[in-house]
């Protein structure tokens, strides 16, 4: 497949996809083996928009794992059905960033119905690894511990969908949530942001 030719390359790479062949709503399902991304030079996938290419894990494997120490950029997808089978562990339901060298970019990419054994059931990103996600949505994931939708101490999210916790659990029909995640300016007052805590 392409992400394979891609590994094989020496270069920088980017993978397109026809936009005659995509021009309506399409879904490319996995056969029970991972993406696995081992090659030299950044790899860019551009999809034609998240509401018209859907990329199934199938519930039978994760949908892609970044090995190698580069950039991978995502955009215009809709990544669902993994479960983070195979590859180097069970971390990242649909994605997971292995090599500590690497980083992720998502733009515009949906990530929901996903689930991990472990932790990351959306995306998981391992210490020193780093991501950034922007104009995109990551819900609807399931971990067995830590980070529902996704794990990492280092993930950047401009223009991301953020579900309060009480809609979020009455959206996904949950009776409750294993951790919430508090987020707040740098600078704010400590008195202020343990009082909006409190609050909670």
């Amino acid at each position: 497949g392409a992400v394979s030719q891609a590994n094989a390359a020496v270069t920088d790479d980017t993978i397109n996809f026809d936009p005659g062949v995509f021009s309506t709503p399409q879904v490319i399902t996995l056969g029970g083996t991972q993406l696995s991304v081992d090659n030299s030079g950044a790899l860019t996938i551009l999809g034609p928009g998240a509401n018209l290419l859907t990329i199934s894990g199938n519930n039978t494997s994760r949908i892609l794992e970044i090995l190698s120490p580069v950039s991978v950029s995502l955009s215009g997808l809709t990544l669902t059905q993994g479960n983070g089978t195979g590859g180097t562990s069970a971390f990242g339901g649909a994605i997971r960033v292995f090599n500590i060298g690497a980083s992720l970019n998502l733009d515009s990419i949906s990530v929901s119905g996903n689930n991990s054994s472990a932790g990351g059931g959306g995306v998981q990103i391992s210490f020193a690894a780093s991501a950034n996600i922007t104009n995109s949505t990551i819900s609807n994931n399931i971990a067995a511990f830590g980070g529902g939708g996704a794990q990492s101490g280092r993930i950047d999210l401009d223009d991301t969908v953020y579900i309060p916790t009480a809609r979020a659990l009455e959206v996904f029909n949950r009776d409750g949530a294993m951790e919430i995640h508090i987020a707040y300016r740098p600078g704010s007052p400590l008195q202020a942001v343990v009082k909006d805590i409190k609050r909670i």
